[in-house]
């Protein structure tokens, strides 16, 4: 399987195996372990949150407030199981608890391991938004949750626009550009508790520079589509607001990141009807907008 330019292989769970890999790209093993190694490494762990419906806490052999190389990390979610990996290296071990599937795992991977420690690592910053390419070119809405981004998303796929992302984005930066990497295939039209949704069979593969993002903006539903620009300090927040990742230690080298992105990435505000009728009439404005930008 593909994900965020990462083959990712799940080699103890046969029903996750797929045909879809590319051999120029670097391999994430996702591997079992029946035992608990926790304890010779686990100096510290957070306080149990919610996530995704579930109980969580990290774990680390250092500090929360340091990511050096080497160190170890992990993710336990209660009655599922605990993930662990090492900065730096290209394998995540897991634990199963009593209430693991597979489904369940390849949710927490894909959905929040991967883009936390590609995002940890600093290979990408990891933005909440959904996003397809419009001839060619990737463009992203962005909204709060169940502000009509899934939806909206899966009209486009409709209409045969290759996908990115329905929930996470990774961004790269290259040459003073952003560049756009699809994050898993799977499109989640209604937000179940732990499920990716269904499969997407026309996905972007190559990273491509972000053409613009759009905030969704929910409105009445006989109101007019209309799309403004968003600038200056208004801009960053947008963006900012759209990030996935905030851990603490990393909020200079997010806020000059995003600084930078802002002053580059055209951002427009599009107030959308509340009238699914009317989806085919926000995709073709949206559409006509981003040829012209």
């Amino acid at each position: 399987m593909l994900a965020f330019q990462h083959n990712i292989r799940f080699p103890d769970e046969p029903e996750l195996t797929d045909s879809v890999d590319d051999d120029t790209l670097q391999s994430i093993v996702v591997s079992r372990s029946d035992t608990d190694d926790s304890t010779p490494w686990c100096k510290a762990r957070s306080a149990w949150a919610e996530m995704s419906g579930c109980k969580v806490r990290y774990l680390t052999d250092r500090n929360f407030d340091e990511y050096p190389q080497g160190c170890r990390w992990g993710l336990e979610v209660e009655r599922l199981g605990r993930f662990s990996w090492r900065n730096g290296s290209y394998g995540i071990t897991y634990q199963p608890y009593q209430e693991f599937t597979a489904g369940r795992l390849q949710f927490w991977v894909l959905h929040t391991l991967l883009p936390m420690i590609l995002a940890l690592q600093q290979r990408f910053q990891i933005l909440h938004v959904a996003s397809v390419e419009i001839e060619n070119q990737p463009v992203a809405f962005a909204a709060p949750s169940f502000g009509g981004k899934s939806t909206l998303t899966g009209y486009f796929i409709r209409r045969r626009h290759p996908f990115l992302s329905d929930d996470t984005l990774g961004i790269e930066s290259s040459d003073g550009r952003f560049h756009a990497v699809a994050s898993y295939p799977f499109h989640r039209a209604v937000r179940a508790p732990e499920s990716l949704g269904v499969p997407v069979e026309l996905v972007a593969r190559k990273p491509q520079p972000l053409k613009a993002i759009y905030f969704l903006r929910r409105c009445e539903a006989d109101a007019e589509v209309k799309i403004a620009g968003v600038t200056g300090i208004r801009k960053f927040k947008a963006f900012h607001f759209s990030s996935f990742i905030n851990f603490d230690f990393l909020k200079r080298q997010r806020f000059e990141f995003l600084s930078a992105m802002a002053a580059s990435v055209p951002a427009y505000e599009i107030e959308i009807p509340w009238n699914l009728d009317r989806l085919g009439e926000v995709h073709d404005q949206i559409v006509r907008h981003s040829l012209t930008v």
